[in-house]
């Protein structure tokens, strides 16, 4: 709006009037409206001010960005293909062409890539010009680069920002990705590498409970053996490097900066690999320490602890150098499980090896610390996975943020209390397993408000979980979360403690918190990260529905036949008049029904490892659309 300010006083109106005479005798224009208005009111504009120029940041060089992105691939990577129309699983995708002439000869005119390499270094205002839309002069241009890019008949509505504020955020995540991806995808490479040894080593394990001379005469294969190997590769060798992978890409994500360093990420990565196999190298040998998850010798935490070190740090500085002030619950769940599992590591170390306790006090720290690391390591990791995949690919923010406070704040109080309900009726202070039970049962709060805030989150968008491998997986895992809780509270209860200690009940437990909890979350978020990393699509969705209902029948079947065969076996040895060894026939056949279950997981393991090869290879797809679980239907938009 104009300014106005008042005239003299001193000069008549008549004079006004004789000065606008002239004006037009001389031939110039009438004045408008608004000069007219100005001149029966006394009143004439002043000159506007003068607009104040906005400060903008320098954008660092694009070329510098493809070269980062390209440099394990024979493929070019343009800008516009680079960024991402939205982040959502089903709006979103990377392009990945093999010759700038060939892909864009079509709709884009000569030299405009080259233009828009050179106009990389403008700021972000023109970006929505000359880097997102590499400069179309045309808006019919612009409008068919737009119609190629778009993955029509999607059942999700596009997001409701403005071009140019999508495109610099397009550009900055493209910017992160590119910086975080040679440390994550060098984790998931080794976490799936020990994942595959490690279901071998399973399958080993579960069919010697049933046929126990196989490997008898080889002392490295036996089973007290192999079982402990088998457990701390799935535990530091799987699960420890594939949510470590996942929190680096959140947290870089979330704090919208860019890893700096990425190689020492990378070095602590290698040698957390080193320390793995040294450990299980030691184990087979038979240098093993007797605590259950802390069986790696002294020597191997050495490693362990210098590894993890290189690798959190940068984490946390990526934290402490955010964006913006305001701190999503993922962020806090991530926060507090790299904060977490070296305090946790370092006790257990501590009480056990370098000042050890004495008697019956080592069950209780060892105890202690395997219930803690499942809980405040992989749950943090997996919980704050959660919270970010389910709202990011359906489209819509959490549903209550507080509830997601209430969630954090209990489950980091009560979860670090629970670990002594093992030791229900054995030589321990009263007090101390009372509180453990009651720290269990309080437990239902996080419970509560987690599983409802999830729930609210997704309502009315479950019928999208028939296309997107990621929410899939994620939402199984979120419900696993659940049924893990409840059962832990049911098993923690004293009557029926009596029962169940020291059967397979707790190895049910276990798998139900680290394969149907932890692992199918991380798959999820593995399949919503690992495209952006390497440019391609999923190649086959055929496989991912396979992988996905042989994991869920396998973890399934084998929860149901080690919690059904433990209760029986404990219902057994409680019978005085039954010998042990009639106790022990009686769960034969469901120890023969896990390793069925065994055999489905091996399946499902073995898929994604070979999938997630051939993503690694450059041999996805290069799709305008990601790899849906099903064919989208055109009638099921409605209004998703």
């Amino acid at each position: 709006m104009p300014t106005w300010r008042k005239k003299s006083p001193r000069q008549p109106a008549r004079l006004l009037l004789r000065q606008r005479k002239q004006r037009l005798r001389q031939g110039h224009p009438p004045e408008g409206h608004l000069r007219q208005l100005c001149h029966k009111e006394r009143r004439s504009p002043a000159r506007p001010p003068k607009p104040r120029r906005r400060r903008v940041r320098r954008l660092p060089a694009l070329r510098r960005l493809l070269q980062q992105l390209n440099n394990h691939h024979r493929y070019l990577l343009l800008p516009h293909q680079l960024l991402r129309h939205d982040d959502s699983d089903f709006l979103s995708h990377q392009y990945l062409v093999p010759a700038l002439e060939h892909k864009l000869s079509a709709c884009v005119p000569s030299g405009l890539a080259t233009r828009c390499i050179k106009n990389s270094g403008e700021n972000l205002a023109l970006g929505a010009q000359t880097i997102c839309l590499c400069s179309f002069h045309t808006s019919a241009e612009a409008g068919l680069l737009r119609e190629t890019m778009k993955a029509t008949g999607i059942p999700l509505k596009d997001p409701a920002v403005s071009a140019a504020a999508g495109d610099m955020e397009q550009l900055e995540r493209a910017y992160i990705d590119a910086s975080t991806r040679v440390p994550v995808l060098l984790f998931y490479t080794s976490a799936i590498a020990w994942l595959i040894v490690g279901t071998v080593l399973a399958m080993v394990v579960s069919f010697g409970l049933h046929w126990p001379d196989l490997f008898g005469g080889i002392s490295f294969l036996t089973w007290g053996r192999l079982r402990p190997a088998h457990m701390n590769i799935m535990v530091y060798g799987w699960a420890s490097m594939a949510g470590m992978g996942t929190a680096v890409w959140l947290m870089a994500r979330l704090c919208r900066t860019t890893l700096r360093f990425p190689l020492l990420l990378a070095a602590g990565g290698a040698f957390w690999n080193l320390g793995v196999l040294i450990g299980v190298g030691a184990i087979l040998l038979g240098d093993s320490t007797g605590f259950q998850w802390l069986e790696f010798p002294r020597y191997v935490a050495v490693i362990l602890f210098v590894a993890y070190t290189l690798m959190a740090s940068w984490a946390v500085l990526m934290f402490r150098h955010r964006r913006g002030d305001q701190i999503y619950i993922t962020q806090w769940f991530l926060l507090g499980a790299f904060l977490w599992f070296p305090w946790l590591y370092a006790a257990g170390q501590l009480m056990l090896f370098v000042v050890p306790l004495q008697g019956v006090l080592q069950s209780a720290v060892t105890w202690w610390y395997a219930n803690n690391l499942l809980f405040l390591w992989f749950g943090a990791i997996a919980l704050g996975a959660a919270y970010y995949m389910i709202p990011k690919v359906i489209g819509r923010p959490v549903y209550s943020y507080h509830l997601a406070i209430i969630g954090f704040w209990t489950y980091a109080l009560f979860s670090s209390w629970t670990g002594m309900t093992r030791m229900v009726d054995g030589p321990f202070p009263a007090w101390m397993i009372t509180a453990s039970i009651a720290a269990t049962i309080l437990t239902m709060i996080p419970v509560a408000t987690i599983g409802l805030n999830h729930h609210l989150t997704m309502q009315g968008y479950f019928p999208l979980m028939r296309y997107s491998p990621t929410l899939r997986f994620t939402v199984f895992g979120a419900m696993s979360y659940t049924v893990f809780s409840v059962i832990g509270v049911l098993i923690s209860l004293r009557s029926v403690a009596s029962y169940v200690n020291f059967t397979q009940v707790s190895i049910g437990y276990s798998h139900l918190g680290l394969y149907a909890f932890f692992t199918m979350t991380i798959f999820g978020s593995m399949y919503y990260i690992v495209p952006r990393l390497v440019g391609r699509e999923w190649r086959y969705g055929s496989l991912i529905k396979l992988h996905f209902w042989s994991a869920a029948y396998g973890i399934g079947l084998m929860t149901l036949m080690l919690l059904a065969g433990g209760f029986l076996q404990g219902a057994n040895m409680e019978n005085p008049s039954l010998p042990f060894s009639e106790s022990i026939e009686t769960v034969m056949p469901y120890l023969r029904g896990r390793s069925i279950a065994g055999i489905l997981l091996t399946l499902s393991n073995f898929i994604f490892a070979y999938h997630f090869g051939l993503m690694l290879l450059g041999l996805g797809r290069t799709s305008t659309v990601p790899t849906f679980l099903n064919p989208v239907e055109a009638e099921t938009s409605g209004g998703h």
